[in-house]
């Protein structure tokens, strides 16, 4: 019996895939690659993976803000994100987390949606898909505070 696979953290809503994004998703299932989880990134990019996941069977959605992205993350946005986390093909929260080396939004902002995001996955009972660069204390530190250790 052959293993199946899972590719749990993917960005096929990224434009260099506009070009093959037909051909590496046939060659994903021809790999036996039998589910995708497409990880969102930013406002657009959930949009285009969570419309990837309703056009196919085996792709699936991460919807959240990545660090980098971290201070578009206002009301609005945020409350996009909780709609979208209620979507029946949406499995997890991210791509989340913080990124300390390229800093395009201020640490403090990151550490608040970080937090934000995983309150949210925690209210949803989503997991959540977590980026960290040079942010390893931090990270740490963050999810030892959430509820996602807790009693571990």
């Amino acid at each position: 019996m052959k293993t199946a696979l899972i590719d749990t953290h993917c960005h096929l809503d990224m434009e260099a895939f506009d070009k093959d994004r037909e051909e590496v998703i046939k060659k994903a299932k021809g790999s036996d690659v039998q589910f995708i989880i497409n990880a969102g990134s930013d406002r657009e990019g959930n949009l285009k993976g969570l419309d990837l996941s309703d056009k196919y069977k085996n792709i699936y959605s991460a919807v959240g803000i990545h660090p980098h992205d971290a201070k578009t993350l206002d009301e609005k946005l945020f409350k996009e994100v909780k709609e979208w986390a209620r979507l029946p093909k949406v499995v997890a929260v991210g791509e989340i987390g913080l990124d300390y080396h390229y800093l395009h939004s201020t640490k403090g902002v990151q550490i608040e949606a970080f937090r934000r995001q995983i309150a949210l996955a925690n209210n949803f009972g989503l997991p959540i898909l977590v980026h960290s660069r040079e942010a390893k204390k931090d990270t740490l530190r963050i999810l030892q505070d959430s509820t996602v250790f807790q009693g571990i």
